[in-house]
């Protein structure tokens, strides 16, 4: 295990800490190990969920088809010159 060597202060509810309190001695686990283990699993990712999400991202090609950026970036100009005010549509 990793050395701890950040303090946090956390205020909790009366009843907040009862509980957390009453968990981490079923648990058999002080009340910092439950917070720590709370904090992982919550908000940091495994390596193996990163993985899935890359395999998920790069799985299927995006497109079909080869693109054609030039002609697709002439459409996003094209839209963006629609939804100008005061000028003519273009033919």
């Amino acid at each position: 295990m990793a050395e701890l060597v950040k303090r946090v202060q956390v205020l909790l509810e009366t009843d907040e800490y009862e509980w957390l309190k009453r968990l981490s001695i079923q648990e058999h686990k002080s009340i910092g190990a439950m917070v720590r283990e709370a904090l992982n699993k919550t908000y940091r990712r495994s390596k193996e969920d990163r993985l899935k999400a890359l395999d998920r991202l790069f799985r299927k090609p995006i497109f079909d088809e080869p693109v054609d950026w030039v002609k697709e970036k002439d459409k996003i100009i094209e839209a963006h010159i629609k939804r100008l005010p005061g000028l003519p549509d273009p033919l």
